[in-house]
């Protein structure tokens, strides 16, 4: 019955996206999808955004499907219980759950033998130790640097790590990033059995308990904690880790993640610097942070694709090669690349305008 459901309503959202096309003067009578005019519904600059009527389509049902299982979770009001707490893991923690249904099919319906549901398996996996405690303490010190002048969402900040971002934090840290990006995604293949993953994303995030007022507050009402899937925001993520960078009690109270299932107890996991929390990135592991009552909760989010199509910038950071990445001829080779592409700020083109400026003045003297 429910699959019934789902097929009239993505029919009615075809039929009823068709008709506002077609009153605009634009058809697809084939159905097999046209590419969606700016002028019609601007281009996405979200990773994966829809750019034609079928991926737009698909998109809005996997929003919906990512919004049943947060009904059916907060209807059943589930029991809660402890399955990993603060204590150090001598040994990783791992838990099989059943795939949940396929949310893509023509947009990223993913790659055989890889993608969770497709021969690989859905589980969930906590393991510590992934970082010392000094590796910890350079990528802190690159998010204090990194972060200065961010805007707020309520208590949180974020920065993904793309060509821009990385220029914000110092070397030190950068070289940090790559090697935890490469660490990060082997311990994700051994763990899930799979190979040749790429990273798709990644972020920092810090939520901090008291919320700042003022110029730098873009959304005070924004809520951290809300239950969502991975895979309902962006199609291509097959397997999401989680790095905690501050611990539970010691840096910060409340957040605590919690995988919510609605016909078992939610099971709770206490974040501590060092721990590392992988899951398959499909409806089968709905989940939410709880929210921070007091200090500052930091953590490093990354999200691996086994599409090479849908790898992000940061990709050439997980190929273990970070320590020569920003010191020989790979990043320039790269940088330029990226400026051919479009993919620098215009504040690169002023520092690159002011360093020839200086050339020229010191030749002139």
């Amino acid at each position: 019955q429910q699959e019934w459901v789902d097929t009239y309503v993505t029919g009615r959202l075809y039929e009823e996206a068709r008709s506002a096309l077609k009153a605009k003067g634009i058809d697809d009578p084939s159905g097999v999808g046209i590419d969606i005019p700016a002028s019609v519904v601007p281009p996405s600059s979200k990773k994966d955004g829809a750019s034609t009527m079928k991926q737009w389509v698909e998109q809005l049902q996997a929003q919906r499907i990512q919004q049943s299982a947060v009904s059916a979770w907060q209807n059943a009001s589930p029991s809660v219980e402890m399955w990993v707490d603060g204590d150090d893991l001598v040994n990783p923690v791992r838990l099989a759950v059943a795939c949940g249904r396929q949310l893509y099919h023509t947009f990223y319906p993913g790659i055989a033998g890889c993608s969770p549901g497709r021969a690989a398996k859905c589980s969930r996996v906590v393991l510590d130790g992934v970082l010392s405690v000094d590796e910890i303490a350079v990528l802190q010190r690159g998010m204090d640097t990194a972060f200065q002048g961010l805007f707020f969402n309520g208590g949180e900040q974020l920065l993904a790590v793309d060509a821009d971002s990385l220029l914000r934090f110092p070397a030190v840290a950068r070289h940090q990033i790559g090697r935890t990006i490469a660490r990060v995604r082997k311990i994700v293949e051994d763990n899930f059995a799979v190979s040749g993953l790429h990273l798709s994303g990644s972020l920092f995030k810090r939520w901090q308990a008291v919320a700042p007022e003022g110029a730098m507050q873009l959304n005070h009402s924004h809520d951290p904690s809300l239950a969502h899937v991975d895979k309902a925001n962006i199609p291509s993520y097959d397997y999401s880790a989680l790095l905690y960078l501050s611990s539970h009690n010691n840096d910060f109270g409340g957040g605590t993640l919690a995988f919510l299932d609605p016909s078992e107890k939610d099971q709770i996991v206490i974040p501590r610097a060092g721990r590392l929390i992988l899951f398959s990135s499909g409806v089968e592991n709905l989940h939410r942070v709880d929210t921070v009552t007091w200090g500052e909760r930091s953590v490093f989010a990354l999200w691996f694709t086994c599409s090479k199509d849908h790898a992000g910038e940061g990709d050439l950071l997980a190929s273990g090669q970070a320590d020569n990445w920003f010191l020989d001829g790979t990043a320039r080779g790269w940088m330029d690349a990226q400026t051919q592409q479009g993919g620098f700020h215009w504040l690169d083109s002023v520092i690159v305008a002011a360093l020839v400026a200086a050339l020229l003045i010191w030749s002139d003297s």
